[in-house]
């Protein structure tokens, strides 16, 4: 047996806000089985980042709330942080995972500039 008991993701971000891309990619681990974890970075309030820490951990309560309930995801408080770094190997790895280009091509920065404009609507994916 593992001296971990099970396979977990971490991801680390502003989610400002959780979009598309972003709940690709962890719906991607989640479907293989693992556990998720989510960072929130702790950004003080700006035109780049417009919503708070408890609105931003809404946004998953709303998307993942079955995961969340069932112990498959945590959301985390996290400082701000600007790199990850590591020593030798640790036991663990980075992982880019791909999506089609349509959700690649998702942007936070043009979904902020639809809420300013009073453009931005909820699309069902």
């Amino acid at each position: 047996m593992s001296e971990y008991p099970s396979k977990r993701s971490f991801f680390i971000g502003r989610w400002q806000p959780l979009h598309a891309g972003h709940i690709a990619i962890i719906r991607t681990a989640l479907d293989e089985g693992r556990q998720v974890v989510i960072g929130i970075m702790e950004t003080p309030p700006s035109r780049r980042n417009p919503f708070n820490l408890l609105e931003r951990g809404e946004m998953f309560g709303l998307e993942f709330g079955l995961e969340l309930e069932a112990g498959r995801m945590k959301v985390l408080p996290m400082p701000w942080i600007d790199e990850v770094c590591y020593g030798r190997d640790c036991g663990w790895r980075t992982r880019r995972i791909h999506l089609d280009p349509e959700i690649e091509a998702v942007s936070a920065t043009e979904i902020r500039h639809e809420l300013e404009a009073g453009t931005w609507r909820a699309r069902s994916d």
